[in-house]
């Protein structure tokens, strides 16, 4: 039995959810509303459609389970509906089984079986080289942020230090604030962040000239290239922060890491430990990112 399915059980899920949840939540899956379930020996992922699409995340922590869910309620920590849903779709026909405690809607045996990203990666492997490049690029045709990505990656390839101002602009318009990030806004800003991370990493794994503000470029090689990068971070970390979303947290935990490792490399670690105290204060309430910090260890 792998490692969640000895704690993803029908008494863990009532425990987590409640009554009302629970029934909402299998209502969820009976309508077909759970879709792209992903699945490792620790780990589900997918997304449930109710009032939106929300990305939804149950996983192993130590002896106990974890989960991460975008709508309103689950950002603040709850199992919801969402995850109940979730749950249900990964245990099978467990709808039955969750109901021992009281009757409830009975989900029929023979409903579709989600679809997860195995079947797609299936798929796509079944897909000769020209129709995967008709499909991605189709897709960027309709995504902004696809199309940006796979310019900066082409650019990258193409010649070292080629396109800086263009990896640049990409980076302003990720981190970039025209008025206040709504709810609707907040998960297409917070993933604009992560491409924007990323995006950084690739450039420091690969050793890609660093676009700066004023124009000059400098190596990973340059010493003040780290002095340079925190301040950036420390924004960027605050912003994450501001999107009251699970996975604007996440991407702040690791660049809260990536900040750490880049004031050790200065000699400057004893600086970290009072940023990461003030980082705390400021932001001490958003209970789902304190968990993910304190699960950090520094």
């Amino acid at each position: 039995m792998s490692k969640l399915g000895s704690l993803l059980d029908r008494d863990h899920v009532l425990a987590l959810a409640g009554d009302r949840f629970l029934e909402r939540g299998e209502r969820y899956v009976s309508e077909g509303r759970v879709r792209a379930v992903d699945e490792d020996d620790s780990a589900i992922a997918g997304i449930v459609s109710g009032t939106a699409d929300y990305e939804v995340r149950i996983w192993v922590e130590g002896d106990d389970l974890a989960h991460a869910c975008d709508c309103p309620i689950g950002v603040d920590g709850t199992f919801c509906k969402h995850l109940v849903a979730l749950a249900v779709a990964w245990l099978g026909d467990s709808a039955d089984r969750l109901s021992t405690k009281r009757p409830g809607p009975r989900q029929s045996r023979d409903r579709p079986r989600p679809i997860t990203m195995a079947d797609v990666r299936a798929y796509l492997d079944g897909q000769d080289h020209g129709t995967l490049v008709e499909m991605m690029l189709s897709e960027a045709d309709r995504d902004d942020r696809l199309r940006e990505r796979l310019l900066i990656r082409t650019t990258m390839a193409a010649a070292a230090g080629a396109g800086a101002g263009q990896i640049r602009r990409a980076i302003d318009r990720a981190v970039r604030i025209g008025s206040f990030v709504d709810y609707a806004g907040a998960y297409d800003f917070a993933r604009g962040i992560h491409d924007a991370i990323d995006l950084v990493e690739d450039l420091l794994r690969a050793d890609q000239p660093w676009p700066r503000p004023h124009g000059r470029r400098c190596r990973r090689s340059d010493p003040d290239h780290p002095a340079d990068s925190i301040p950036i971070y420390q924004r960027e970390v605050n912003t994450l922060l501001d999107t009251k979303r699970n996975d604007g947290y996440e991407a702040a935990v690791k660049l809260l890491g990536r900040i750490r490792a880049l004031m050790i490399r200065l000699d400057r670690q004893h600086d970290f430990a009072p940023y990461l105290a003030s980082v705390r204060t400021a932001h001490g309430r958003k209970r789902n990112f304190t968990k993910l910090l304190d699960n950090a260890r520094w």
